[in-house]
C-alpha cells in the first residue's frame, strides 16, 4: 500500500513512458532569462511518498516545493523539458520566463529543432483537496492540542497519520466518530511515550491503524529530546484523486486565450499536478474534447511531479496536433 501526498502512479494506456521516473533534472535545462513581475507566495505542500510493504518494511521519499508561483513553475518546466529530451529523445531548450505585464503570452519561450515554442503552464487543483487539507490540518490541531493539555512532554517527535487518499471523508472533529479518531491517535501515542523518549534522532516506528478512515501512523525523531527542543507535532496527510473533470477544466481556461507568439512558433500547454497523479479516464475526456475543438496548441501535456531528490516527473500526452488522439511517439 502507498500513502502519499499524491495519488499512487498509475499507467496511462501506454502514453506514460515505460522509465516512468525522470533521471536528471538539468538535461536540456539552462539559466533561464526572467522577464516576470515577482507574485505574491504560494502555499504549497511538500512531495512525500511514503511505502509500506506487506513485511512491514518502509521507504519514505520527501521533497519541499517552492512557496513562489514562478520558482514552482519554472522548476515544473525544467523537469518536464529534461524528461521530453531524455525519455522521447527530443531536443528542447528554455531559454526565456516571460512577464505576467504582457498581454496573454505564454509562460516560458524554448528552442525545439531551431524553431520557437511557447509553454504555457496551468496547475490542475480541485476544491475537494482543499477541504481535506483542512481536514488533515483541523485534526492534527486537535490532537496536538489534546496531547499538551494532558500533559504530554515528547519533544522533537513528529506523528504523521495517514489516511486512505480521504475515502471514506473525515467526520467532523466535534461529532461522534470525530472525537473517537481523535481520542484513538491521542491513546496510541501516550501508549507509546515511553518507547518514542527512547527514540535516537532520524529514527522511526511505524504502526497500522484500524481505523476506516485512518491507516497508519508514522512516529519519528527529528531532534533531541530536551527543553529547547519544540513539543510534539502531529500532522494528517495521505493522497489526492483526480477527478475526471479536473484536467478538462484546467486546459479549458487556457483555450481561449490570445497568445502572442511569431506566427510560425507552435504553443504548447503543460498542465501539471502537484498533489494528484493523471488517470486514463480524464486523459482520454480530454483527449477527445481537444480533437474535436479548435484550439491553439499544438501539444498538451500533464506532468505529476515525484518526490525523489534527482528532479522525477510522470508524463501523460494528452494531445499532438499531428495526430488524431493521443498516444505515445
Amino acid at each position: 500500500m502507498t500513502a502519499a501526498t499524491g495519488a499512487s502512479p498509475r499507467t496511462a494506456r501506454g502514453r506514460r513512458s515505460a522509465g516512468a521516473y525522470n533521471r536528471g533534472a538539468d538535461s536540456g535545462a539552462r539559466s533561464i532569462t526572467h522577464l516576470r513581475r515577482p507574485r505574491p507566495k504560494k502555499i504549497t505542500p511538500s512531495l512525500a511518498v511514503i511505502s509500506f510493504s506487506k513485511a512491514g518494511t518502509v521507504r519514505k521519499r520527501v521533497e519541499a516545493m517552492p512557496d513562489d508561483q514562478d520558482a514552482l513553475e519554472e522548476l515544473v518546466v525544467q523537469r518536464f523539458v529534461s524528461a521530453l529530451n531524455e525519455r522521447y529523445g527530443r531536443k528542447v531548450e528554455i531559454v526565456e520566463c516571460l512577464s505576467k505585464e504582457r498581454r496573454d503570452p505564454p509562460d516560458f519561450l524554448a528552442i525545439e529543432g531551431g524553431k520557437t515554442v511557447g509553454i504555457e503552464v496551468t496547475e490542475v487543483v480541485e476544491p475537494s483537496h482543499r477541504r481535506l487539507h483542512s481536514a488533515r490540518q483541523n485534526y492534527g490541531k486537535v490532537v496536538q492540542e489534546t496531547l499538551l493539555e494532558r500533559g504530554n512532554q515528547l519533544r522533537g517527535i513528529i506523528v504523521r497519520i495517514f489516511d486512505a487518499h480521504g475515502e471514506p471523508p473525515y467526520p467532523p472533529t466535534h461529532s461522534k466518530q470525530g472525537e473517537e479518531i481523535i481520542a484513538s491517535v491521542v491513546r496510541l501515542v501516550e501508549e507509546r511515550q515511553a518507547h518514542l523518549a527512547e527514540l535516537v534522532v532520524g529514527a522511526e516506528r511505524h504502526v497500522r491503524l484500524p481505523s476506516s478512515v485512518c491507516s497508519w501512523a508514522v512516529f519519528q525523531r527529528v531532534a533531541e529530546n530536551n527543553e529547547e527542543c519544540g513539543a510534539i507535532q502531529v500532522e494528517f496527510t495521505g493522497g489526492y484523486v483526480i477527478s475526471r473533470d479536473s484536467l478538462i477544466t484546467a486546459i479549458r481556461s487556457k483555450t481561449g486565450k490570445n497568445y502572442l507568439l511569431p506566427c510560425e512558433a507552435d504553443l504548447w500547454l503543460l498542465a501539471y499536478g502537484l498533489l494528484v497523479s493523471g488517470d486514463p479516464e480524464s486523459i482520454e475526456t480530454a483527449s477527445r474534447e481537444l480533437s474535436v475543438t479548435t484550439h491553439p496548441f499544438a501539444e498538451v501535456w500533464y506532468a505529476h511531479l515525484i518526490p525523489s531528490g534527482r528532479g522525477d516527473i510522470l508524463l501523460d500526452q494528452v494531445w499532438r496536433k499531428e495526430e488524431s488522439n493521443s498516444g505515445s511517439f
